[in-house]
């Protein structure tokens, strides 16, 4: 009984391998506008197939079954496109958050310009005008809500669609990691960028990476 974009959006968020989504990167994910995804969102909650608090979840049986509704109904190209515009929303919102931060960058800004992002897409409660940008306090709450994400997707298997993730990711958020003062989590995603540097045999990336783990 869903219509047709809320059973899109069901079967791509259940081939995700996260919890739990916030709506710019749902958006992203279905590629969407803002209105098109509440649509959606307010349409699997309505259904009982999905709840919302800031955040959308599924539950574990609804994900396996949507799972192998889009094995059976999605292309692969479809999936990959999909994931790849996750990955892209989240490596350019993670560049804004470090600009937002206010730290100096150790690596080029190429690394995590985020030029093609709409700072607006960070969730506030007291809303900056749309041409202002996050604040450094919304910087923080954006990486603390989506780090999980954020290191899930830099697993190799799960960041094809996008096979430079992990280094890029790792290049961007090295200072934030450091200052926040999450250790380990910087520990795993330096790690999984080289081991790709080694996968693709990227010295530089190799190199950089080594330094980040130093």
């Amino acid at each position: 009984r869903l219509s047709p974009p809320a059973r899109r959006g069901l079967r791509l968020i259940a081939d995700q391998p996260v919890t739990s989504l916030g709506l710019p990167a749902l958006a992203a994910l279905l590629d969407l506008d803002e209105p098109e995804t509440h649509r959606v969102v307010a349409e699997l909650t309505t259904a009982s197939l999905a709840a919302y608090n800031t955040r959308v979840r599924l539950h574990d049986l609804v994900r396996v079954f949507a799972l192998g509704e889009s094995l059976n109904d999605d292309r692969p190209t479809d999936r990959d496109q999909a994931r790849g515009r996750l990955l892209d929303h989240y490596l350019a919102a993670a560049g804004t958050a470090v600009v937002a931060s206010g730290l100096q960058p150790m690596v080029s800004r190429q690394d995590f310009d985020p030029t093609d992002f709409d700072p607006t897409d960070f969730d506030s409660t007291d809303p900056e005008p749309a041409d202002s940008g996050p604040t450094a306090e919304e910087a923080s709450a954006w990486l603390r809500a989506e780090r999980e994400n954020l290191l899930t997707l830099a697993n190799a298997h799960h960041s094809a669609a996008r096979p430079e993730f992990a280094s890029r990711l790792s290049s961007c958020l090295v200072r934030m990691l450091d200052v926040q003062g999450w250790f380990t989590d910087g520990l795993h995603l330096h790690t999984l960028a080289l081991e790709q540097a080694r996968r693709s045999d990227d010295r530089a990336t190799r190199a950089r990476s080594e330094a980040f783990l130093s």
